[in-house]
């Protein structure tokens, strides 16, 4: 799971707004592709269509970092599934 809550705002709530991640690919315009080299351990499909609210207490280790880049491909899928932007 991709959170998207910044991180100065997460010690501050119980939920953070997060993307989910599947390892099966659905060809969606909203899915974004990461693998081991984006930290990732195996290749996952981000789906922006799916993003929800989660509690953070069950979030409990960091995975991976994604870069500037992939945060890009992120946001605009992100902007996709929501017609914002």
């Amino acid at each position: 799971m991709l959170v998207l809550t910044r991180d100065d705002v997460i010690a501050r709530t119980l939920d953070v707004v997060a993307m989910p991640a599947s390892r099966t690919a659905h060809d969606w315009l909203t899915e974004v592709e990461v693998g081991p080299e984006d930290g990732m351990p195996t290749t996952s499909f981000l789906i922006a269509e799916n993003t929800l609210s989660a509690e953070k207490v069950h979030l409990t280790q960091r995975i991976a970092e994604l870069g500037a880049a992939k945060m890009d491909v992120v946001c605009r899928a992100l902007a996709a599934a929501t017609g914002c932007g």
